[in-house]
């Protein structure tokens, strides 16, 4: 909360957690780049910021659609899972602690999940981006999509291609290679032989056109 205000201050905060989380990672045995100095992060993102809005790369969609392929509301999150040594839940906790200590029921995460995608659009880093993301939010009823993981997933790609086409964005991707990235970075994407993932509603898409034809 205190990183909030100021900038600065929350740049070295969101580095200082990229680095916990690649801690972790390196504690899984995953391979896992040395961390960067605050410098040389700083100075990456100053630079492509300096590029503008048009003909640039929009380097979050993979962040974006991991979180979107991680919804609460998913058969496979619809249970608590404590973090060890987590106290007992009590009427007295704030959404705060009920969260540090993963505690929170599938709808109460999904109401801080959904405070996420709210605050999206605002948080982008170009005024134009902001206003076609907020334009497409509409067009697109990402409300009403933001219920259900797969047409969230859904939706948010229509908002990518769209923003790609109007600004001409160099990292474009195909669907269905967007699902062999969620695979690699285990969301969960196509992992269970009954889930209704981004990589098997593509397959029946896919399918069902074969068929017709």
């Amino acid at each position: 909360q205190e990183a909030l205000n100021k900038k600065e201050d929350l740049i070295k905060w969101l580095y200082t957690i990229h680095n916990l989380v690649n801690s972790k990672l390196r504690t899984q045995g995953i391979p896992t780049q040395e961390d960067p100095t605050f410098a040389s992060v700083k100075s990456f993102y100053e630079e492509n910021l300096s590029y503008g809005c048009t003909q640039t790369y929009f380097p979050g969609w993979e962040f974006l659609f991991s979180i979107a392929q991680t919804h609460p509301l998913a058969k496979e999150n619809l249970h608590e899972s404590p973090l060890p040594n987590a106290p007992s839940r009590s009427p007295g906790m704030s959404i705060e602690e009920l969260n540090r200590y993963n505690l929170l029921t599938p709808r109460e995460r999904y109401n801080q999940y959904s405070l996420f995608w709210k605050a999206l659009a605002e948080s982008l880093p170009f005024e134009e981006w902001r206003l076609l993301f907020s334009r497409l939010e509409k067009k697109h009823k990402f409300t009403t999509n933001l219920q259900q993981r797969y047409s969230l997933v859904r939706c948010l790609w229509k908002i990518r291609c769209d923003m790609e086409n109007e600004f001409k964005l160099k990292n474009t991707t195909k669907f269905g290679d967007l699902c062999d990235v969620l695979t690699y970075h285990k969301s969960g994407c196509g992992n269970s032989s009954k889930s209704k993932t981004c990589r098997r509603k593509l397959r029946a898409v896919r399918r069902a056109k074969t068929l017709k034809t």
